[in-house]
């Protein structure tokens, strides 16, 4: 799917349930390319490989080199952690919405950064993380109004070399068009800063009134030790600064995975604690069923 649709089936005026669903639709089209091409490059030897490299050099040529192709499932991963958080606040299950809410913080490129700083700053206050509550407090006092996709600029301007009188009077009525749409939208970026600049006045009113009477400490001390060289480490982190080690989170809970003991999904990959994953049928990220 392209990447403009997925942008747009993401944002804000559509469900993160809906945009989850097309980025994991996205993400297994992409799996299904890659194994293809694979596929069409069978054999061993060094004419093996230089097929391979020349299928792999077509693609990047094709595709413009898209980041977002090299780790498909990222847009997936960051609209279900952010329902998983929401579902975890309604629950009342205060340490599993600190942990998903701080995860969240690596998709704030996907999702909105508004929605993504205040769930971590909500999800802190109850759970009486001051330290973390503070820090989403700076970052959403630090935002600034972005137009949507829809309210981008408007390419356009009539060919000047038109000879035909018909045509020139349709361009010029289209050059018409979109000098009024370009002021209607320097209307709008202006009624969207003074929104927001509304809104950051409202954040730092509510971080005076909460850290007033809750100071923020920033020694909450980690939960977990990295798997490979046993340094402490937080629940949501998502690399061992210690030994560089990647670590993986478990998509039926959010937190980090440090033990051997998980689960796989023969589709997305993705793993799950032993203990957690029994409670499903299918893969809590692709639906694929579990075996």
């Amino acid at each position: 799917l392209p990447r403009a649709l997925l942008a747009q089936r993401g944002g804000k005026q559509h469900k993160p349930l809906r945009a989850k669903q097309f980025h994991a639709l996205a993400a297994l089209h992409v799996e299904r390319h890659k194994k293809k091409l694979l596929e069409g490059t069978k054999g061993t030897g060094k004419a093996a490989q230089v097929a391979l490299m020349d299928a792999m050099l077509e693609h990047d040529a094709a595709t413009g080199h898209d980041k977002h192709l090299d780790n498909a499932w990222r847009g997936a991963e960051a609209y279900h952690y952010f329902m998983m958080c929401q579902k975890q606040l309604y629950n009342n299950n205060l340490d599993a919405v600190m942990v998903t809410a701080m995860r969240l913080m690596e998709y704030d490129d996907i999702l909105e950064e508004l929605e993504v700083y205040s769930l971590v700053a909500l999800a802190a206050y109850y759970a009486k993380d001051w330290g973390a509550c503070s820090k989403a407090f700076i970052r959403l006092e630090a935002l600034e109004a972005k137009p949507g996709a829809e309210e981008a600029a408007p390419g356009g301007g009539g060919d000047d070399n038109v000879t035909n009188p018909q045509v020139a009077e349709m361009m010029q009525t289209l050059n018409v068009n979109l000098g009024e749409i370009a002021h209607r939208q320097t209307g709008r970026a202006k009624q969207l800063e003074d929104e927001m600049e509304k809104l950051r006045t409202k954040f730092q009113d509510l971080a005076m009134k909460i850290f007033v009477l809750h100071p923020p400490d920033h020694s909450q001390p980690p939960r977990g030790s990295c798997p490979s060289c046993g340094a402490a480490l937080q629940e949501w982190a998502a690399q061992c600064d210690a030994c560089g080690t990647a670590l993986h989170a478990c998509v039926a809970t959010g937190r980090t995975i440090m033990s051997n003991s998980y689960y796989t999904c023969r589709t997305c990959r993705h793993r799950a604690l032993d203990h957690e994953i029994y409670k499903y049928k299918n893969c809590p990220l692709c639906h694929t069923p579990i075996q």
